[in-house]
């Protein structure tokens, strides 16, 4: 999944503070994922690119259901930016 962000806040720019990937938005169900942004900080103005690949594992709970997860980004302020559902069918057979 791409994600397109713009810096739309004046003044400042935009950093990624921490992403992460769970099934009830708390620690304990953390997945893993990667995530890979094309520049380290955007500029009022200007755009930028983060790019999320998550495994069919990610989905699946301790019982081998599959689950659905929610990818969050936050930025550099500590104030959430990203809130995506990631419903379970998304996952390519």
């Amino acid at each position: 999944m791409a994600q397109h962000l713009t810096n739309t806040l004046y003044g400042e720019s935009w950093k990624l503070d921490g992403a992460y990937l769970t099934r009830d938005f708390t620690s304990y169900t953390a997945r893993p994922f990667a995530l890979r942004m094309n520049r380290n900080e955007i500029v009022p103005g200007q755009s930028g690119k983060i790019a999320v690949v998550v495994d069919k594992s990610a989905f699946e709970t301790e019982g081998g259901q599959l689950a659905d997860l929610a990818l969050q980004i936050f930025r550099g302020d500590g104030l959430l930016q990203v809130a995506v559902a990631m419903d379970h069918t998304l996952i390519r057979q």
